[in-house]
C-alpha cells in the first residue's frame, strides 16, 4: 500500500508494545475474576449468616419446647400377644408463648 519498509527498531518497537498491551488486558481480567470472586464470597457469607440466624430462632423456640416437656414412658401390649412394647416420648404442656 505505502510500500515503506519496516525496519528492525520499528518491528521490535511494536512486538513490544503488543506484549505490553497483551499484559496489560490478561491483568484487567484477573482484577475483574478477582472482584467478582470477592462479591461471591461476600454473598455467600451473608446467606450464611441469615440462615445461621435462623437456625438460631428454631433452637430457641426447640429449647422452650423441650423445657415445657416431660418425658413419659407407656407400656403397649403388642398384637401378637407376646410381650409388651415400650414407647418413650415428650409430653408437652402448654406454653405461654414467651421465648
Amino acid at each position: 500500500m505505502l510500500e515503506v519498509e519496516i525496519g528492525a527498531q520499528l518491528y521490535n518497537f511494536c512486538t513490544e508494545a503488543d506484549a505490553k498491551r497483551i499484559t496489560h488486558a490478561e491483568a484487567s481480567l484477573s482484577d475483574a475474576a478477582k472482584s467478582a470472586r470477592a462479591l461471591q464470597k461476600s454473598t455467600r457469607k451473608d446467606e450464611e449468616d441469615k440462615n445461621l440466624a435462623i437456625e438460631g430462632q428454631i433452637f430457641k423456640s426447640a429449647a422452650v419446647v423441650l423445657r415445657a416437656a416431660e418425658p413419659c414412658k407407656q407400656t403397649i401390649p403388642r398384637e401378637d400377644g407376646c410381650g409388651t412394647a415400650i414407647l418413650f416420648f415428650f409430653a408437652v404442656k402448654k406454653l405461654d408463648n414467651k421465648v
